[in-house]
């Protein structure tokens, strides 16, 4: 049986156990949840691990898909948004804000006893991998020193009491950042990323029939010729994509400010070049989400070129 199947028949997202534990959550930071569709939101929102063989990781972010559509098919569009920004990683790769599910579901964890959470999860075998990503993405998750050490250096119960302190945290630094579910079918997180190109106001009508998103063009040229190799390797922070023909790397620019200065610490790590970081932060500040660098890309005002220094 596949191990996301086994959360949710009898693990950390059990469907008898966490859509009462989500709602607990839900109260703890707006009051209860009277709405019934927000109930079904609960119940449905992490169906898509059916079937999935690990919890996190690459393309996990993925699992929001089924719920969302079947809540959008009894509820509407705007438990759907709900639904799909419940996932930290979905929309902080397609530069969407948080959802209040979202929170609620943080929450969630917060406030299972570990009498609970630990033999559930050690039953089903998601333990282990909860642990091992927790201790790997500690570049990124901006631990203190004290939530680091109980994550890295106690037994499985300080393990839980560290990332439960550290997911406090999160939760309350990002409760005003919330966006309630959204009815507008082009503000939703759900479309795939599209490169917008210039186009003649023909097209542009067109266009208006799908999700888009900016994607900033930069030439290689600008970054260190050690930098290069590194973006082709798969494992390189923040690449999700690579041209068919190899040429060129998409790269994500996280809006959340920690979950960033996590990401940049990784590359650091990685050996990517302060040139990178440069970059990568420019486009932050002017709200791109995404980057393809190429070395046919387009040129940045303001900052040299390394290929012609």
């Amino acid at each position: 049986m596949k191990l996301g199947t086994k959360s949710l028949l009898w693990g950390a997202h059990a469907f008898f156990l966490h859509p009462l534990q989500v709602g607990w959550g839900w109260q703890r930071l707006w009051g209860v949840p009277w709405d019934a569709r927000l109930w079904i939101a609960f119940l449905f929102h992490d169906v898509g691990y059916f079937k999935r063989d690990q919890m996190d990781g690459e393309g996990s972010d993925a699992h929001v898909i089924l719920g969302a559509e079947i809540v959008r098919s009894i509820c509407g569009p705007a438990y759907a948004d709900e639904c799909y920004r419940h996932s930290r990683e979905w929309f902080r790769r397609r530069g969407q804000p948080v959802s209040r599910l979202c929170l609620a579901d943080k929450m969630a964890f917060v406030l299972t006893p570990w009498w609970l959470y630990l033999p559930m999860t050690c039953l089903t075998g998601e333990l282990d991998e909860y642990v091992r990503r927790s201790r790997e993405n500690h570049g990124r998750s901006g631990y203190t020193e004290e939530e680091r050490a109980l994550i890295f250096d106690g037994g499985q119960r300080k393990w839980l009491q560290g990332l439960q302190r550290y997911t406090l945290r999160w939760v309350e630094a990002h409760r005003e950042e919330v966006v309630p579910g959204r009815t507008d079918e082009s503000a939703m997180a759900s479309g795939t990323a599209v490169a917008a190109h210039p186009q003649s106001a023909t097209i542009r009508e067109a266009s208006r029939a799908f999700n888009t998103h900016r994607v900033a063009d930069v030439s290689t040229g600008y970054l260190e010729p050690s930098d290069l190799r590194l973006l082709e390797r798969a494992e390189c922070p923040t690449r999700f994509a690579i041209t068919d023909d190899g040429a060129g790397t998409f790269h994500w620019v996280t809006a959340d400010r920690e979950m960033f200065e996590g990401e940049m610490s990784r590359t650091a790590a990685f050996g990517l070049s302060d040139r990178f970081r440069l970059i990568m932060r420019r486009l932050r500040e002017a709200g791109i989400p995404y980057v393809r660098f190429d070395a046919d890309g387009g040129e940045i005002a303001s900052i040299d070129r390394r290929d012609t220094a």
